[in-house]
């Protein structure tokens, strides 16, 4: 497998589980407990790039964090999308 392609299959197993993690999502009118209502997708993957997609069962800021190597050492924070039901809470 291309270097790059499994570096990226590996960054998308953790950003799956960053997104679990409850401090990247943040809501002003969260239920007793928000959650990842689809869980986490991943496409249009490129040697440089992919595309995160997921749905929360409530208004939120979505926010990722990825790393290029699979120890996450040196963790970057990606851009964070406010969703709500104009979106479909979708981010």
């Amino acid at each position: 497998m291309h270097r790059g392609i499994r570096a990226l299959s590996g960054l998308c197993l953790l950003l799956i589980s960053l997104f679990l993690t409850p401090a990247l999502l943040h809501s002003e009118e969260a239920p007793a407990l928000l959650f990842l209502t689809h869980g986490v997708a991943s496409g249009d993957v490129t040697p440089h790039s992919a595309v995160i997609w997921t749905r929360v069962n409530a208004p939120a800021t979505v926010g990722v964090e990825y790393a290029l190597d699979p120890n996450f050492t040196q963790p970057q924070a990606g851009p964070r999308v406010v969703t709500d039901q104009t979106r479909d809470y979708t981010a």
